[in-house]
């Protein structure tokens, strides 16, 4: 399976590329036509709180970068819902904990089993915001490996020679 073609945009910061230049053209006419920058929130998102601030944080992140679009806004959507959902989960296992603190044992029990219920939850919704933290470019590991390399400054080789290590 094949990787999905890095936008034009990055593929002119980067500064080489393997496309001719009626190729680049031709691409570019194309992401134009799939480029619409109006994020919107589903439905979904506008009913709960907390994931309406995500996404508004979200759509202020992404405003400037010319490839996130309409295209992303299912998974933005989906990231900000199950940010909303990991606050739920972090709640009751906090009222859970209080509860195993103030009852009997035979009401600790049941406690304890919600708990480790609740606790598994909370550590798989972790795992579905990290992979989509990464698909999403939000975390420094992703941000790196998508980031155009810079090139280093040429170095005259006949400076190091002289001990003149400041020029070049």
């Amino acid at each position: 399976m094949g990787r999905n073609a890095k936008p034009t945009e990055l593929l002119l910061l980067e500064g080489k590329t393997h496309l001719t230049k009626a190729q680049l053209e031709k691409r570019k006419a194309q992401e134009i036509k799939l480029k619409n920058q109006t994020i919107r929130a589903d439905p979904m998102v506008m009913a709960d709180k907390r994931a309406l601030k995500e996404f508004k944080n979200l759509r202020k992140l992404y405003a400037e970068i010319d490839f996130v679009g309409t295209l992303d806004s299912h998974i933005i959507n989906q990231y900000c819902l199950s940010v909303a959902e990991l606050d739920d989960l972090v709640m009751v296992l906090t009222g859970v904990r209080e509860m195993m603190r103030r009852e009997d044992s035979v009401a600790k029990a049941a406690a304890i089993k919600s708990y480790l219920s609740i606790d598994t939850e909370l550590r798989l919704k972790r795992a579905e915001i990290m992979k989509l933290s990464d698909r999403l470019y939000l975390n420094p590991v992703s941000r790196t490996k998508n980031l155009p390399k810079r090139e280093k400054p040429a170095r005259d080789p006949k400076a190091s020679m002289f001990g003149d290590e400041k020029s070049g």
